[in-house]
């Protein structure tokens, strides 16, 4: 049977190999919402086994595409650089930096989704707000770590981001501006589903190379919090997946992430090996030093930038 959702049916799905097949269950002519509403009405036609069968089958799709994802991110040339012990602290400083780059944006992306959402779908407008609030600060937790190491945080903040680093940030922007919004959730969740799963791991091999635990913040703060977002993701997928179409966009938006984030350790390792200078932000640079100096107007960020280039 072709794996879908039909406008008329609940579906509950059953995981077989690879692919999902659906066994159908027909109940009432409605986009399933959300679980608790289901339980609150009287008087239709629900089944709360079928309705919550195919909540919790939704999740645990989207879970055994993310261990796909993940066998793949760890195959790649940077994370097996990481599994085999062959990666320095500057390896590590350059990851940082970049770290830096892509966080310090996801509080405004995470708002940002919210705007696409309709129907019921804005009852979790305050859910994503607080939860886009508790990523603030994030990358600053990664300039701490640098700051540890001995970087120069104020000439981070300057700097263009690496092209593969715009390329993660720009992939969820496209996904919400131009795709299915509801996809937002796949990069939300490559994101803070790796940490807490591997997170530990990752550390302990990061010890070994050299990384002393004064410069694992921004790692441990995800490997921790991140259990509690996880089972926000949870009630993200029961209230917002409400289509096939919306699930495929999850595990597509997902899957796309993996990838984008492994070019972007990448190119993070190689910036370590052999530099390159890919300039300063200009709108970074102005606004910071509107900041330092009191100017509002006429912003000259020249001096910042001959002072990172010095550095």
């Amino acid at each position: 049977m072709r794996d879908r959702f039909d406008d008329n049916a609940i579906l509950v799905g059953v995981w077989c190999g690879d692919a999902p097949a659906w066994a159908l269950h027909r109940t009432v002519k409605t986009r399933a919402p959300t679980l608790s509403k289901l339980l609150l009405r009287t008087g239709e036609n629900y089944s709360n086994r079928t309705v919550l069968g195919n909540i919790m089958n939704q999740m645990n799709i989207i879970k055994a595409e993310f261990a796909k994802v993940l066998q793949v991110f760890e195959a790649s040339p940077a994370m097996q650089r990481i599994l085999r012990g062959n990666m320095t602290i500057e390896h590590y400083k350059s990851y940082l930096q970049q770290t830096y780059h892509y966080t310090k944006d996801n509080p405004q992306i995470q708002a940002l989704a919210t705007v696409y959402f309709r129907g019921n779908d804005r009852e979790y407008v305050r859910m994503f707000y607080k939860h886009a609030i508790s990523e603030i600060g994030h990358d600053e937790l990664a300039l701490s770590d640098l700051k540890t190491l001995g970087e120069n945080i104020d000439q981070v903040r300057i700097e263009n981001p690496l092209p593969a680093t715009v390329a993660l940030n720009a992939f969820v922007y496209y996904q919400i501006y131009n795709r299915n919004p509801i996809g937002y959730l796949g990069y939300l969740f490559f994101l803070e589903f790796l940490p807490t799963g591997s997170g530990a791991a990752y550390m302990q091999l990061l010890e070994k190379a050299g990384v002393p635990k004064s410069a694992m913040g921004f790692l441990l703060e995800h490997t921790n919090v991140d259990v509690y977002h996880n089972r926000l993701m949870e009630k993200y997928i029961e209230g917002l997946v409400k289509t096939e179409a919306d699930l495929q966009a999850i595990i597509y938006s997902m899957r796309g992430t993996g990838e984008l984030y492994a070019s972007m350790l990448h190119a993070a390792f190689m910036q370590a090996e052999k530099p390159v200078a890919w300039g300063i932000d200009s709108q970074e640079a102005a606004r910071y030093n509107a900041d330092n100096h009191g100017k509002s107007d006429e912003l000259d960020s020249d001096e910042l930038v001959i002072q990172a280039q010095a550095a």
